[in-house]
């Protein structure tokens, strides 16, 4: 390993941990691809020296968190190396877009889970009172903002009314959102990775061509057991059947988002009107709810002839 790769692993963590507290809007987006650097060293100096590289950025990063009184990058640091590394990995054996995407959610859960874990124990809670905590305190910045920005006081009021059904329901579905936001994060590094590997002249997996990825035909089957139990059962079993059901639901909005871009690539639609296409589907959400009936019906439909194609 040398100095000069070290002290560019560390320097790219610092710009990243930066940029996400300092840059208004776009920081957070930058500090979720603090997995770069440990995936770019693993790939080019390759998985044992990456490891090293890894191990050595964390113990720097402790020292400094501990000097500071900011513990929580400790966890954010190992969180994003392990990213890395096992997209490395993942990388280096040439596993499917689909399997990258899951095994590395895979992983970023567990940390999460088990950070979940320790941090209750550590403080005597269990993990719903500890969200419930969580979220309360949120909202009540939020009401606070609201204050100072002189929101009318009956806005206030109402949105105060509604903090603890809102916070009922998060609470039931976190694990859920959990999921789906680690997938996200996961496919961001993926993409940025891409960028930075043309950049670097580095080997970018042949994943090939993403337009014509669709979900698994057999997921059907979960959307429709999942959604039965939903309306026919109570209890924790409700609220599990709930948190699988929007997460095969998001699958499946990632399908419809595949059909949408495979036809704006064969009909070669400008780059300023995907933008604007892309924009309105995050400004309007009613739209992924139709991205998603799409990409469950082209289980049946096959709206971009693939399956005929690959057939014949």
């Amino acid at each position: 390993m040398k100095v000069t790769d070290f002290i560019g692993c560390i320097g790219w963590i610092v710009l990243f941990i930066i940029s996400s507290i300092c840059i208004p809007v776009v920081g957070p987006l930058i500090g979720l691809v603090t997995s770069l650097p440990f995936l770019y060293y693993s790939v080019k100096l390759g998985p044992y020296q990456g490891l090293k590289i890894a191990v050595t950025s964390i113990l720097v990063t402790i020292l400094f968190a501990y000097s500071v009184g900011q513990k929580q990058l400790v966890f954010f640091v190992i969180q994003f190396a392990v990213l890395g590394l096992t997209l490395s990995i993942m990388f280096e054996y040439g596993f499917s877009l689909a399997q990258t995407v899951v095994a590395a959610t895979a992983v970023m859960l567990c940390m999460n889970a088990g950070f979940l874990i320790l941090v209750c124990m550590l403080k005597d809670t269990s993990v719903h009172n500890m969200i419930v905590s969580y979220l309360q305190h949120q909202i009540k910045l939020t009401l606070q903002a609201y204050r100072e920005m002189s929101v009318p006081n009956e806005r206030v009021l109402e949105l105060q009314a509604r903090a603890s059904s809102l916070i009922n329901i998060i609470a039931i579905i976190y694990p859920s959102l959990m999921t789906i936001g680690s997938g996200l994060v996961v496919l961001l590094n993926i993409a940025a990775a891409k960028v930075l590997f043309r950049l670097k002249a580095l080997r970018y997996p042949d994943f090939g061509p993403v337009d014509r990825w669709r979900a698994p035909d057999s997921l059907v089957w979960v959307v429709i057991f999942s959604g039965f139990t939903l309306l026919l059962t109570s209890g924790w079993i409700r609220s599990l059947s709930l948190n699988i059901f929007i997460v095969t639901i998001m699958i499946y909005i990632c399908h419809g988002f595949a059909i949408l871009a495979f036809f704006m690539n064969r009909y070669k639609v400008q780059t300023w009107v995907k933008i604007l296409v892309y924009s309105i589907l995050a400004v309007q959400q009613i739209f992924l709810g139709v991205l998603a009936l799409i990409g469950l019906f082209d289980q049946w439909i096959d709206f971009r002839k693939i399956q005929k194609s690959d057939l014949g």
